[in-house]
């Protein structure tokens, strides 16, 4: 006589439980330390650890290096979002509107600025790059504001070359508001949640001890672009991810290294440098809020 095993209740919820986990994990967007983005986090860290060594000027290069080598996340998200991207006239729009925040931002670059930093934060916060709606207000609130919080002479500093203006002192003790605001959050959630306890710990002490430019720099790169990056369907089968970032680092630290022996960068230069930056990232940031507002409308 065959005699039929039962699963209980209990183990039975276990085991589906597991798989569900199992599938979460699979499709989860990879946490900066984890053991699968092992490889990209060794990069990062030595490039810091590098950049530091040497100084202010190469710590902003890598900064930068982070930024490049986090800009295909936005066209990743954009394909997923709709496949307009293969469209010319997509394209001129793009650029169109790039050239309007250029022009802005050399009309009035303090006003730009904070109107960029404002839709970064917001950009940051409803990102779908980490677990959790709260991960990333953390790490929104770090990116924007962390450096002001405990760097802010050197934060004003960087901000007042990247405007060529004197920065205010509402707009940085704002951020620095914002930076106290993502330190609470990181430190319950360290608290609260295990699995992201270093992660958010890692966060805050980036922007606590690395030059303002390399905070941000790794934070943007590490807790937001690459997770994006990494789960595409491109990365999963090649390493354009980890050979992006690469030659990203390559190309910044080697023009950092001209510039170092054939003449330091003015002040204009780094003026140029971040009005071009503002003006490529910021249509993003406008395009994505958009297709999450359509997204959204479209589900009700």
């Amino acid at each position: 006589m065959t005699q039929r095993i039962r699963t209980s209740p209990s183990l039975a919820q276990f085991l589906k439980r597991a798989a569900n986990a199992g599938r979460q994990g699979r499709d989860a967007l990879v946490d900066p330390v984890s053991t699968s983005a092992g490889r990209d986090c060794i990069l990062v860290i030595a490039a810091i650890a590098v950049a530091t060594m040497l100084g202010d000027g190469a710590a902003i290069a890598i900064g930068l290096a982070l930024f490049a080598a986090g800009l295909p996340h936005g066209f990743i998200r954009g394909a997923q979002a709709n496949p307009r991207l293969t469209s010319a006239l997509y394209w001129f729009a793009y650029v169109s509107a790039a050239a309007v925040v250029l022009a802005g931002f050399l009309i009035a670059p303090i006003a730009l600025l904070m109107t960029f930093l404002a839709f970064s934060l917001v950009h940051f916060s409803i990102s779908d790059a980490l677990r959790s709606k709260a991960a990333n207000l953390a790490i929104a609130a770090l990116a924007v504001g962390g450096s002001a919080l405990f760097q802010p002479t050197a934060t004003a500093a960087m901000l007042g070359l990247a405007a060529g203006e004197y920065v205010p002192a509402m707009m940085l003790n704002a951020l620095a508001i914002f930076g106290g605001v993502g330190v609470l959050v990181a430190c319950v959630l360290a608290c609260l949640e295990p699995r992201q306890h270093w992660t958010m710990l890692l966060a805050i002490a980036i922007v606590a001890l690395l030059q303002p430019v390399l905070a941000v720099g790794a934070i943007f790169y590490l807790y937001h672009a690459a997770p994006i990056q990494r789960r595409s369907a491109l990365d999963r089968t090649s390493d354009v991810h980890f050979t992006i970032l690469l030659i990203a680092i390559a190309l910044c630290f080697g023009v950092w290294l001209a510039g170092f022996y054939f003449g330091p960068s003015s002040d204009l230069q780094i003026k140029v440098v971040a009005a071009g930056a503002i003006a490529i990232v910021f249509p993003h940031l406008i395009e994505d809020l958009l297709d999450r507002a359509a997204i959204k409308s479209g589900a009700d």
